[in-house]
């Protein structure tokens, strides 16, 4: 057996696969905490506040500050560690969605350094990192989707560093950061521990020393991971658990459709392209004789943008081209009486007329606009690359194996796999959301095939034409990944001046909108829909109360800072619908002070009939004594128990009254 592991070794460093010592440059760590820091910056700066599938998790979190614990206490849906983060982040930095945009910049930003280092050991080009770990951060995914490119990227990071030396520590590394990605989220784990195998035979061949650093690897994950598990086996049972993690997620797939694919599509109803840079405006008085056809003669004859008029026969108009030349075939035209912005005796702009040299650039380049409908269309060409990047990489590494170095050919193995595995459980409707949850392996690939053409040997004129092309490719996929994430919208957020003052002026505003008092809420809930149901919850309910929250609305109990009762963040139609789901949430019930049930108007009717058991201790019990409108056809519905005497409150107002019908 040693001889068939010293051939393995051998074969691994033969002639033709240099091996970089070290893997990562110190430039290219620089430029990986540097990427984090603007990472951080961009996300934290950019937050507006949480979408409500962000607060499943957040509430989760909040009920381990309350003194909760998972499995023990409530109802874990395999997110522990993503909960466990919230909580610390809530418990250290003060509680509220301030302190959770923090926490989640945070984690966007290790993953943007870990990006950086993977595409940069993969592509071997610290232009090629940069611009597609930008491209990650651009796209920017769900506020809580760090846990989907975290842990990917620092697996490819430390398996590209483990090709280029394989010692046992890194091994070691990669076998808890799959424990890791587990506790974040369970399938994330898998899938990465699924693929160190392949990877541990792409390094070593039939050898030895695969199984044993695979081996190590998974022995390393389960020990990282091994606390919850036996946490989990001592208050539930793991086959009991995972059997309903199995079954909770079959439910999501149900829900989701691939019946229509992303399509391709244009609106020739709106322009296609529009300038970067507008033109200087001038003012034009045409000649009174001249007629409505002889002034759009002379407007196309000078290349001029009628934008609104300010008189009789006269307009202000954007020119496109200002050269003293085109000035002067203006002011001199005959059928021209007048100009104003023009200076007569020098043909040239007037000074509080002169465009900048940046917009004297732009005004000539052009973006996307309305028509293309880039952000449809960016998702459509994502979606797609998603499945044709690792096929176009499995035959481009079958066809380079012999001559690609070892930091690129085992780690790429492993992502095209990788890549695979998360196409068919992570990719479904809604696409626009889903297909950002690829972007690590995406950017991996697209990084692995350019790499490949910028280091490309041949004569210089294909060198640089190649690298033009490289160069014009990153670009597009940049457009592509801004597009998807918005991000003309996200800057606009952050500030119009982009000076240090603007950045401090954005921050003091993050500050005052969600500071004190309105940590938990935002300003925004105030004037909103939520904010009956909020001001009546947090004036009539102690704040050990718990809520039976009987419809998805998890940021409720954020809002209102109360936990929810029964060990359900939120009862929905089709999930934990055995006797056994119920009777524990009951018996739980028994235990908490739940003076409040939370329904809505749209799924009240499949609750009843989904959940009659539940239901009918609801009715027995609880009566409606609010409801307000959230939607078109939506309403909140709180009931109150009806052994709970009426009171009022200090300013007044009465609880636990019958609502007004």
């Amino acid at each position: 057996m040693s001889r068939v592991t010293s051939s393995a070794s051998t074969a691994a460093s033969r002639p033709g696969k240099s091996r970089p010592q070290p893997v990562f440059s110190v430039t290219a760590r620089t430029l990986a905490v540097l990427l984090g820091v603007a990472t951080f910056a961009y996300r934290y700066l950019s937050f507006t506040g949480f979408i409500n599938d962000h607060f499943v998790h957040l509430a989760a979190a909040q009920q381990i500050v309350l003194g909760a614990l998972p499995v023990r206490d409530f109802i874990e849906r395999g997110l522990p560690l993503t909960e466990f983060v919230s909580a610390a982040g809530q418990l250290v930095l003060g509680e509220g969605l301030l302190s959770e945009a923090i926490i989640i910049a945070a984690g966007f930003a290790v993953a943007a350094a870990c990006t950086m280092l993977a595409v940069y050991a993969i592509s071997r080009s610290l232009f090629l990192a940069g611009a597609l770990t930008a491209a990650s951060v651009l796209i920017y995914p769900v506020s809580y989707g760090y846990p989907k490119l975290l842990p990917y990227a620092a697996a490819i990071a430390a398996a590209a560093a483990y090709a280029s030396r394989p010692r046992a520590w890194v091994a070691a590394l990669l076998g808890a950061v799959a424990g890791i990605g587990f506790l974040f989220r369970h399938d994330h784990g898998l899938l990465i521990l699924g693929v160190v195998p392949i990877f541990m035979l792409a390094t070593h061949g039939i050898a030895l020393a695969a199984v044993r650093r695979t081996a190590l690897a998974t022995v390393v994950a389960l020990i990282v991971a091994s606390p919850f598990l036996i946490w989990v086996q001592t208050y539930d049972g793991l086959a009991g658990y995972f059997t309903e993690g199995i079954r909770f997620s079959a439910r999501e797939a149900e829900r989701s459709t691939w019946t229509k694919l992303p399509p391709f599509s244009l609106d020739r109803t709106k322009p296609l392209w529009r300038r970067l840079a507008h033109g200087p405006i001038v003012h034009i008085h045409w000649q009174p004789t001249l007629s409505d056809d002889g002034i759009r003669d002379a407007e196309r004859r000078h290349d001029l943008t009628r934008l609104d008029s300010i008189g009789p026969g006269t307009w202000r108009y954007e020119l496109h081209s200002w050269s003293r030349g085109a000035l002067e075939s203006v002011a001199r035209d005959p059928q021209v009486e007048d100009t104003y912005g023009i200076d007569p005796s020098t043909f040239e702009l007037t000074a509080d007329n002169a465009p900048g040299l940046i917009d004297a650039v732009l005004v000539n380049a052009y973006a996307p606009d309305e028509g293309l409908r880039l952000r449809p269309n960016s998702v459509a060409v994502l979606f797609y690359l998603s499945w044709v990047l690792p096929v176009v990489s499995l035959v481009v590494l079958a066809l380079r194996w012999r001559t690609l170095p070892d930091t690129v050919r085992a780690p790429i193995a492993m992502t095209v796999v990788l890549h695979l595995a998360m196409n068919t459980t992570l990719l479904r409707d809604p696409f626009d959301m889903r297909v950002r949850d690829l972007i690590i392996p995406i950017g991996t690939l697209v990084g692995f095939l350019l790499g490949l053409a910028w280091h490309a040997r041949s004569s210089l004129a294909v060198r640089v034409t190649g690298r033009v092309g490289v160069c014009v490719i990153s670009v597009a996929f940049i457009v592509i990944c801004g597009a998807i994430g918005d991000v003309s919208r996200r800057m606009e957020v952050i500030h119009p001046d982009y000076t240090g003052d603007g950045l401090l002026r954005r921050v003091a505003e993050l500050n005052r909108n969600y500071g004190p008092p309105y940590e938990r809420t935002g300003r925004e809930i105030e004037s909103s829909h939520y904010a009956p149901l909020v001001h009546y919850v947090t004036r009539c309910t102690p704040p050990e109360a718990r809520i039976l929250s009987l419809t998805f609305a998890p940021e409720v109990l954020f809002y209102t800072r109360r936990g929810f009762a029964g060990g359900q963040v939120a009862l929905t139609q089709g999930y934990y619908t055995t006797d056994r789901d119920a009777a524990l949430l009951l018996e739980r019930m028994g235990r908490e002070d739940v003076p409040l049930v939370l329904m809505d108007s749209e799924s009240e009717h499949d609750i009843e009939s989904g959940y009659p058991t539940i239901m009918s201790v609801v009715h027995s019990r609880y009566r409606e004594v609010l409801r307000t409108n959230v939607g078109p056809g939506k309403d909140f519905i709180l009931l109150a128990r009806t052994d709970r005497r009426a009171l009022r409150t200090d300013d007044g107002r009465p609880c636990f009254t019958p609502a007004a019908r």
